[in-house]
């Protein structure tokens, strides 16, 4: 089993996880909401992570949860972004560190500041959600992220600093609202908003990855995925 850091949603979903690299660390916890500008929050990542490096073994394989939304021409404004490109420096500086990015995560428990907790609340509450009708965000199910990272740890993909780790689609967030929708069958108060910026997540590093760790991309995918956890 990995050595994992953090309690949150991530964290437990890996504390299960049988990963080829046995002394791998798993570093799963800090700054969790994109929206956050608390910079006592970022710091206090700094520091747990900082101490975590020092502490792992000179050999594991120290595995740290970038964000996509580094591709996001919007998002890459935020503090967040900013800080979470800057814990990825840390780590890169480690002998074998890797930096997964990760998209929107669908899971268990999930915090209500992440997007489908969030829109899934606004729809059942009937309050009114604004929505930039050309921003896109990508989802993926939290068991999927582990039993790809899982494939990701044979030795063949160890040399490999930066990986994103996504879903082959994205989704504009009206199309999720959609989804949502037909899903509750309630009709959400939406106020369109002439902003945001389609973009592409490069997964081309992850050919033959889905197959081997047995994830499949359907075309439910984001149904199942919501009535697994939200609904």
């Amino acid at each position: 089993m990995p050595n994992i850091i953090g309690n949150g949603m991530l964290a437990r979903a890996f504390s299960s996880a049988i990963l080829g690299q046995t002394n791998a660390v798993v570093y799963a916890s800090g700054v969790s909401n994109s929206d956050c500008v608390d910079i006592a929050q970022f710091e206090r990542e700094r520091r747990l992570l900082s101490a975590s490096l020092e502490d792992a073994p000179v050999n594991a394989w120290f595995i740290y949860f970038g964000t996509c939304s580094v591709y996001d021409p919007d998002a890459q404004k935020k503090a967040y972004v900013r800080h979470k490109l800057e814990m990825e420096a840390i780590v890169l500086s480690h002998a074998r560190g890797q930096v997964i990015r990760l998209p929107q995560i669908a899971g268990p428990q999930a915090p209500p500041s992440t997007l489908i907790a969030y829109l899934v609340a606004k729809v059942r509450s009937g309050e009114q959600i604004q929505v930039w009708q050309d921003s896109i965000r990508n989802i993926i199910d939290v068991e999927d992220v582990v039993k790809i990272v899982s494939t990701l740890s044979s030795q063949r993909f160890l040399d490999m600093k930066v990986i994103n780790v996504a879903n082959p689609v994205s989704i504009s967030v009206m199309d999720l609202l959609r989804t949502i929708e037909s899903c509750l069958h309630i009709s959400p108060k939406v106020e369109l908003v002439k902003k945001g910026c389609p973009y592409d997540i490069d997964i081309s590093a992850l050919s033959g990855v889905f197959e081997s760790a047995g994830v499949e991309f359907g075309p439910n995918y984001l149904v199942n995925a919501l009535k697994k956890y939200y609904l």
